[in-house]
């Protein structure tokens, strides 16, 4: 604080390193001590320098220059057999949904069957979907949810060329991330 008061805080970023409150820059605090701040508008697949600072009437300090790269994430769409359409994210390599799925047919037009009783859920052997605690208004925060037979039926509830994803799946979204 160089002896005064601290008048702004945040942090400022820039393509190039050691950014300054002359590039952009949040303004988030003005007391010491640790803070949040969220960064918006950047490119995707952009390198950026960040730092943190601090102006009191003795000038500014500046933390570490810290660097990362945005990802380079493609945005699109796929639709299921019902007409359900999902918007799509690519990340690494992979392509994902965005949402999870609404679908009431296997890709060959059975229908899956709708269970709500508990006790009959437990004893199934054959494929199943329910809503989230039973309620359709969960539909679209949450999809519908359908058992294991459901979901590894060779009529696919997915959309065509999709599937749903694996362990090895998972960790390689988790190592792209």
């Amino acid at each position: 604080d160089g002896g005064s008061a601290i008048t702004s805080s945040g942090v400022c970023w820039s393509t190039l390193a050691n950014p300054t409150i002359t590039n952009s820059k949040t303004n988030d605090e003005t007391s010491i001590g640790t803070f949040t701040s969220s960064i918006t508008g950047l490119n995707k697949g952009t390198l950026y320098h960040v730092r943190a600072y601090a102006t009191s009437n003795a000038g500014t300090a500046y933390g570490e220059d810290v660097s990362f790269t945005t990802f380079n994430w493609t945005l699109g769409t796929v639709s299921d057999y019902d007409g359900n359409t999902y918007k799509t994210i690519t990340i690494g390599s992979q392509v994902w949904m965005q949402e999870n799925l609404k679908v009431t047919h296997y890709n060959n037009g059975d229908i899956i069957p709708e269970v709500t009783n508990g006790t009959t859920w437990i004893g199934l052997t054959s494929g199943a979907l329910c809503s989230y605690n039973n309620d359709v208004s969960n539909l679209n925060v949450y999809g519908r949810l359908y058992n294991f037979y459901a979901v590894v039926d060779t009529r696919n509830l997915c959309p065509i060329d999709w599937k749903v994803p694996s362990d090895n799946d998972w960790k390689s979204l988790e190592i792209n991330l």
